[in-house]
């Protein structure tokens, strides 16, 4: 009898074969077996079998999908390619919005070396993006619309982003946070970022440090210059407790550090849950004379100040600069 072709197995018409041998009892011959299996044997391999080759056709138009996706960048340097045998590369993407917000253009580099933005998934990551306005000295970049930015760029930013350190910067108050407010709307769900510095653009920008200090990954967060809301300070408690924390720095803001944050520090450092050079720097918004009133024992005073500069226990140390109501924390080891 003729073998059941792939065809056929995967749409399940084999199993309807007949042999006209034997009185036309009904029997499949199997590749790679020896002699006629019962029919319903070979039925339950055949369905077996035909769930397989179906999760194959489904995952070979994925890829094909993929694939087709890739080749929207085939007018330009984008490229998939998937090779074997190359070690990982953390790779660092400078963004670069012109005046009027209309398009992007795009720097990789890897152990400061320009690289082409050529690019496989399977071993290249993006550990670093820095989002700024155009200027003289981008050197040589890679221009896209915004349009296509989106559309194209942004899904592979997303899928190649880990353990990212993101920087946005506000060089010009003028032009349109156009790009920054793509990226803080299009990678808010994301849980790939570790170190965040970012000034406020708005209230995708906010969304997006919400977002990134409850999902308890991100491990250093600076907010620069103004404009923040208020109500983010109720996430610097859990932020400050959580696992990962190392820096929260909200100096020069309109934020504030309640006594209770500043305590949590105290407790975590002297317990041994921070790490090395651990710190919070911003205003408080209680009298900073306070602060004596925290693991007063291993605090140390210096003449002409209202509180200690220093708190010492075992190999263990908290520094402390200020200046009116505003302070420095780090942790020393």
């Amino acid at each position: 009898m003729p073998a059941c072709s792939a065809r056929e197995l995967s749409q399940g018409s084999c199993a309807g074969r007949r042999s006209s041998a034997a009185g036309g009892c009904s029997a499949v011959k199997l590749a790679g077996h020896r002699g006629t299996l019962p029919s319903r044997v070979c039925t339950r391999r055949i369905s077996a079998i035909s769930m397989r080759m179906s999760r194959s056709i489904k995952v070979m138009e994925a890829m094909d999908n993929s694939m087709e996706t890739m080749a929207l960048f085939a007018d330009g340097p984008w490229s998939f390619v998937a090779t074997s045998g190359r070690k990982y590369r953390d790779l660092k993407m400078l963004l670069f919005q012109n005046e009027e917000g209309a398009a992007v253009s795009i720097r990789v580099s890897h152990r400061f070396n320009k690289v082409p933005l050529v690019f496989d998934f399977r071993f290249d990551r993006i550990t670093y993006i820095d989002i700024m306005m155009e200027h003289d000295a981008m050197g040589d970049v890679t221009t896209y619309s915004m349009e296509r930015f989106r559309t194209n760029v942004i899904p592979m930013l997303r899928n190649m982003a880990c353990n990212c350190f993101i920087i946005c910067k506000r060089l010009n108050d003028k032009m349109p946070d156009v790009l920054a407010n793509t990226i803080f709307e299009e990678f808010k769900d994301l849980h790939c970022f570790k170190r965040i510095d970012i000034a406020s653009t708005g209230e995708k920008s906010h969304q997006f440090m919400k977002n990134q200090l409850q999902y308890g990954n991100v491990q250093d967060a600076n907010f620069c210059g103004r404009n923040w809301p208020r109500t983010l300070e109720e996430h610097f408690l859990p932020f400050v407790k959580s696992p990962m924390f190392h820096i929260l720095d909200v100096a020069f803001t309109d934020l504030h550090l309640d006594f209770d944050v500043v305590s949590a520090f105290f407790d975590r450092f002297f317990k041994g849950q921070l790490r090395r050079h651990a710190s919070l720097h911003g205003t408080v918004s209680f009298p900073i004379e306070d602060l004596s009133k925290l693991y007063s024992k291993f605090a140390v005073f210096e003449e002409g100040y209202p509180h200690p500069t220093s708190w010492r226990c075992e190999n263990r140390k908290i520094i402390i600069g200020s200046c009116g109501q505003s302070i420095i924390l780090s942790g020393w080891i």
